[in-house]
């Protein structure tokens, strides 16, 4: 039940005053909010390192330059060129440091909310 008093200004009037925040309530729904958060980054993260390995082991069939050596026994004479390895691999690594970030931070914040009530 909100707690009663009487304005300052005019004491005839009262005013309710808010409830104070449960403690241990208040720190649930913040963990709902870090566990949903977290959950979400990861799996961004999942997505971006599969995104960029395709991207790294994707080979194009390109036309072979003259003077191209095939060893003896060959029997597929295509060339290929890998022509996003480089911003393929630098999307994984990015996303795999991030993801690594990500849950540092979480490990952090559900440290922090496992605290005990300070009061």
């Amino acid at each position: 039940m909100a707690e009663q008093r009487t304005s300052l200004n005019n004491p005839a009037r009262t005013v309710s005053l808010p409830r104070p925040l449960d403690y241990q309530t208040d720190r649930a729904r913040v963990g709902i909010i870090v566990d949903v958060a977290v959950g979400v980054g990861l799996l961004l993260c999942v997505v971006a390192i599969i995104i960029g390995l395709r991207m790294a082991l994707h080979a194009t069939v390109v036309p072979c330059p003259d003077g191209h050596y095939f060893p003896p026994g060959t029997t597929d004479f295509r060339c290929y060129a890998h022509k996003h390895a480089g911003d393929g691999t630098s999307i994984a690594i990015f996303a795999v440091v991030f993801g690594i970030v990500l849950g540092l931070a979480a490990f952090i914040a559900h440290t922090q909310l496992r605290r005990p009530d300070p009061r």
